[in-house]
């Protein structure tokens, strides 16, 4: 027994000094030990002696040739993962990758790439205006399992000059940032910068098996398609795949050339989308991904828009089985690129879909004379808990028989919708609506059976690029019970936080509303007598989560606050996150007096305090009349 212990112990021993930090620069440096970057193995080294349970650190500058791979990294396995590691300086950098990419993982398992958000891979002339224009990847993934992309930059793999409405260039139509094929699973693509190319991260699974598929927390700018899950085969099976907290932004280059009027060149290369979800409707299962807590924001462009979040189908004769998206606590917002786009759809359902559900997303478009909040052309579809703003149409559709295709449509706000109430809100049959059979006015919405306990007002958001709900908003409180589905909202609050679930992609009055610690400055001393003295510094209200409105009181003789420039007072009151709060006081009317003023927010308090400057007798008369006397005593 005393030996079998032994033995094992010796095992786990072996295991454990078996994983090591190994050093990799792009050739061999110093005396080739892998020890550290001055003595670092080469690429080439590490493309075939890698193992699973080591660490690879990645050293300086790895430099490619135009249409070649530098890294081709080896499985780990369950329990060692093979983990490769950028170091502050580790770049790959080419004039262009090639379709493999500049990492490519092949049938490989168990490997972490992490950026350490200091690694970058970037291509250097590869655009429309540079010397190359040619199909690129910055990683290139393909039926592999157990994979994580996390904290690395990737940049310029294609600079696109499609904003130019002459754009004749094409190039870019097979590039993107990070590219997956194939079978896969457990594979999270999480918390990168992803800048210039047609697609930020797009997934091909023509009849594949997905499952356990992450993108999340990416920052996606400048980009055609910033996500694309795409499959072309009929026999596909995606479960478990989750799209959530990403930033996407940045249209413009990828508006030409396009079938569009504003292009020149009408070849139907670019439709430009926050992301675009879809398979065959001939599929035995729906691809039903969960989409929420998305930033989408920016101008999709002139040129082939479609939406902020599209999920449709990729052909097939016949069925409803394309992307049916579970939709939920996306805030979307149009902010105007000067391009004067026209045609701009906050989310969009294809036909031929089906069973979509949407719920407790903020739409704001970019004014009541242009686009829709939602272009909803699928069947048996739910929309709750919304907010939408800012648009031509709340509701579009390219359904010939929107009132027949089962649509459940309440619980939502709409505001500065076309011109109001009595104007068209909604329409169907997108291609060539008529009126008035194909338009209706709020009532006559509300009487087809849609939106009956739904409102036309002002949400009363906090403003300023600030989404969150006023105190008062009719939005609080009057949303549809979806606990049965998610329990969060966009900040990651908690559902409910009052009675009732909010509308909306924030809940208002939940979460943090404690603030960071705070200071009004140094106290001040030797001030004049009975003189209104600011003290030396503002506070901005910072540390709560938006829309919390915690309490702010004063106390102190004399003690007064304003917020944001308002009228000062000793009242108490609320803040909210920025608020600037200034805080002054009249100094005694004696000398070397203190008056402490106290100010608490939300709990936490700074107490800041003014004091008279000291009293001086006045001895003047005293020596004059000491003079006179001849120096009596």
């Amino acid at each position: 027994m005393k030996r079998l212990f032994t033995v094992l112990a010796l095992c786990l021993f072996a295991s454990i000094a078996s994983a090591a930090d190994v050093y990799i620069t792009d050739a061999t440096s110093g005396g080739d030990t892998g020890a550290d970057c001055a003595n670092a193995h080469s690429a080439s080294w590490f493309n075939s002696n890698a193992v699973g349970g080591n660490t690879y650190h990645l050293c300086g500058t790895f430099t490619g040739t135009a249409g070649s791979t530098k890294l081709t990294p080896p499985s780990g396995t369950a329990g060692n993962v093979l983990t490769v590691v950028f170091e502050a300086d580790g770049v790959l950098t080419a004039p262009y990758w090639g379709t493999n990419g500049a990492i490519q993982i092949s049938g490989k398992s168990y490997i972490t790439i992490d950026g350490n958000n200091a690694g970058i891979i970037q291509n250097t002339a590869n655009g429309t205006a540079l010397d190359n224009q040619q199909a690129s990847n910055g990683i290139n993934i393909s039926a592999s399992d157990h994979i994580t992309i996390q904290k690395l930059t990737i940049d310029n793999v294609y600079q696109n000059g499609g904003s130019d409405p002459a754009s004749t260039d094409g190039g870019g139509v097979n590039t993107n940032d990070i590219l997956l094929s194939g079978s896969g699973n457990n594979i999270l693509i999480d918390n990168n910068t992803l800048k210039a190319s047609r697609a930020g991260i797009r997934y091909d699974f023509d009849s594949d098996t997905l499952d356990t598929i992450t993108f999340s927390n990416n920052i996606i700018t400048d980009h055609c398609w910033g996500i694309a899950m795409a499959s072309g085969g009929t026999n596909t099976n995606a479960t478990n795949v989750v799209i959530s907290g990403n930033d996407i932004s940045e249209w413009l280059n990828w508006q030409c050339p396009a079938n569009a009027a504003y292009c020149t060149d009408k070849t139907d290369r670019y439709h430009t989308d926050g992301m675009i979800l879809y398979q065959p409707r001939t599929n035995v299962a729906a691809f039903q991904p969960l989409i929420f807590n998305n930033y989408i924001h920016g101008d999709l462009g002139k040129g082939s828009p479609t939406a902020f979040i599209y999920c449709t189908y990729g052909g097939g004769a016949s069925g409803t089985n394309g992307a049916s998206c579970r939709i939920y606590n996306n805030l979307l917002v149009y902010i105007d690129g000067g391009v004067s786009s026209t045609n701009h759809w906050g989310i969009s359902t294809g036909g031929s879909t089906d069973g979509h559900l949407i719920y407790n997303n903020t739409v704001v478009g970019k004014s009541s004379s242009v686009g829709a909040g939602m272009m909803l052309s699928s069947t048996n579809t739910e929309v709750k808990n919304n907010i939408v703003a800012s648009s031509k149409y709340g509701i579009a559709s390219y359904s010939t028989a929107f009132t027949t295709d089962g649509y459940t449509i309440d619980n939502n706000v709409y505001y500065n919708i076309n011109t109001g109430t009595e104007s068209y809100m909604f329409h169907q049959d997108e291609s060539s609506p008529t009126a008035p059979g194909d338009y209706w006015t709020w009532a006559q919405w509300q009487a087809a059976g849609f939106d009956a306990t739904s409102q036309y007002v002002d949400p009363l958001f906090v403003g300023s690029g600030d989404y969150s709900l006023q105190v008062g908003s009719t939005a609080i409180d009057n949303g549809a019970d979806l606990s049965a589905y998610f329990i969060t909202d966009y900040a990651g609050n908690a559902r409910p936080a009052g009675a009732a679930f909010d509308i909306g992609a924030y809940e208002y009055g939940s979460g943090d509303g404690t603030p960071s610690a705070f200071s009004f400055g140094a106290d001040v001393t030797g001030a004049e007598l009975s003189t209104l003295t600011p003290s030396p510094d503002n506070v901005t209200v910072a540390g709560i989560d938006a829309g919390q409105t915690p309490a702010i009181t004063v106390s102190g003789t004399g003690c007064e606050y304003s917020i944001d420039g308002a009228a000062f007072t000793s009242d108490a009151g609320t803040v909210g996150l920025d608020n600037v709060v200034a805080l002054h006081t009249t100094s005694s009317a004696s000398h070397n007096a203190t008056i402490t003023c106290t100010v608490t927010i939300g709990g936490v308090s700074d107490s800041w305090g003014v004091t008279t400057k000291t009293y001086a007798a006045d001895t003047s008369r005293a020596r004059k009349r000491a003079g006179g006397r001849g120096g009596w005593r």
